[in-house]
């Protein structure tokens, strides 16, 4: 499963071709804006990712409120510990260079 930190506006111009065929689910939803309440924000995170396995799940951002990955990580960590895992899997996107094709590159987040 692919934890989308933020769920992509149906309008946006992102890059959100990652999702194409995944499993995936929001941490937030497209109407909701994490910076407007981070305290109730990390509340709504946890209960999001409350079946977040991080031997198997990662988590991305796709565009959104910038403060929706921090929060995801950190609750993405607090379950880590809580979990015994060493680590989660972050996607991080990597911007096309000359005729590359972008592409999201796995990043093993120590906890």
């Amino acid at each position: 499963m692919i934890y989308v930190a933020h769920e992509p506006h149906p309008n946006s111009r992102l890059d959100t071709s990652l999702l194409d065929g995944e499993d995936w689910q929001p941490v937030f939803l497209a109407s909701y804006s994490p910076t407007f309440s981070p305290k109730d924000a990390i509340a709504e995170a946890r209960k999001a990712l409350a079946d977040f396995d991080p031997a198997r799940d990662e988590i991305a951002w796709v565009g959104g409120d910038p403060l929706s990955i921090g929060i995801a990580c950190t609750v993405a960590t607090e379950i880590c510990k809580a979990k015994g895992a060493p680590a989660y899997v972050w996607l991080k996107y990597e911007r096309p260079k000359g005729d590359l094709p972008h592409r999201y590159v796995p990043v093993m987040v120590p906890a």
